[in-house]
């Protein structure tokens, strides 16, 4: 039953995330009026709009899940992420996103408030977060990340070696990805998903680097999306990497994406410590309650979302699908009430 309501949820929100997109691109391409054009003076400044980033993302989870082994799928699958490995490529809808962080409140109560329309209040409990994503259902019993054991040090060591390889020799700088726009002042523009193709503590670094100098890279530096892909790809083709990499390591590896980019996502560009540590043994995410982490998460990232002080750059924290697909499911209940 949670498989079925799970395919027919992602056939339905692919359906209205593509509407939302048109209704975003639309939007961000309004047309000025004629008069407005012959009022408007030609060294009249551009009024900058925050910027908004996002680093929660289906599409690059969603490439990842394409890169795994059979055996590293079926370690997520015992850690009861099966249902993530067939969510879709989605683009987020930004502006929706934004509309959605500004209304979302957290009750005296503590629980998340979605107003749907006049009068009518969409309450999310922790129980929802498996209902809406699909995780959770094992019903583990701590609600914090596992710690650092003693094994934990040489895992990521190992990790960190084979990072470093495969970012050195293969890495996106040899062959660089399309770059979103970016204004003058290097700001990602209003809405834009996050790209950690390159980690933004080494293309600061490169900004400020002499002609023909290499920027010097940390080891946080490799923690990283980008890094984490050049690994994954190189296992296809690289001798060093495949005999090296296994199964056990590519499903921690993916399951840092899936807390870092999915479920957790933070506002730093590198993966923090706290999640590389929770990865590095695997069983311990079965005990994990990850209902209210992901809950909890979310009323955070609400919270700093509202109090923020910085009115250029805001960043959506936490699983913001949590609350778009809730939003979402519920206007497909309304539509079902006579209109008139």
């Amino acid at each position: 039953m949670n498989n079925l309501f799970c395919n027919l949820l992602i056939c339905f929100c692919e359906l209205v995330f593509c509407i939302l997109l048109m209704v975003d691109g639309e939007q961000n391409q309004k047309p000025m009026e004629p008069n407005m054009q012959k009022e408007k003076e030609p060294n009249m400044k551009k009024v900058k709009e925050p910027s908004v980033t996002i680093r929660c993302s289906l599409a690059s989870l969603h490439d990842f899940a394409n890169l795994l082994t059979p055996g590293a799928k079926a370690k997520v699958i015992e850690i009861g992420f099966q249902n993530i490995l067939k969510l879709p490529s989605i683009r987020n809808p930004l502006k929706v996103t934004e509309t959605l962080m500004d209304r979302a409140r957290v009750t005296d109560e503590g629980r998340i408030l979605l107003p749907i329309k006049d009068e009518v209040d969409l309450i999310l409990e922790p129980e929802d977060v498996s209902l809406i994503l699909g995780i959770g259902m094992a019903g583990g019993q701590s609600k914090e990340l596992p710690q650092a054991n003693d094994q934990s040090s040489n895992v990521l060591d190992k990790m960190y070696s084979l990072l470093k390889y495969a970012s050195d020799k293969h890495g996106t700088k040899k062959h660089p990805k399309p770059v979103q726009s970016k204004d003058k002042d290097d700001e990602l523009v209003q809405g834009q998903e996050q790209d950690e193709t390159v980690p933004s503590e080494v293309q600061d670094e490169d900004a400020g680097a002499r002609l023909g100098q290499p920027a010097k890279k940390h080891r946080r530096d490799y923690f990283c999306s980008g890094s984490i892909r050049a690994l994954l790809l190189a296992y296809k083709c690289d001798k060093v990497v495949q005999a090296k990499l296994n199964d056990d390591m590519i499903a921690k590896l993916f399951c840092m994406e899936v807390l870092d980019r999915f479920l957790l996502s933070s506002s730093s560009s590198t993966i923090p410590s706290t999640i590389q540590d929770a990865v590095t043994n695997l069983e311990n995410l079965k005990n994990v309650d990850w209902c209210t982490l992901v809950y909890e998460r979310v009323k955070t990232s609400i919270i700093e979302w509202k109090n923020s002080s910085n009115k250029k750059n805001k960043n959506v924290t936490g699983c913001i699908f949590l609350l778009l697909v809730s939003i979402l499911v519920s206007l497909l209940v309304l539509c079902r009430e006579p209109i008139i």
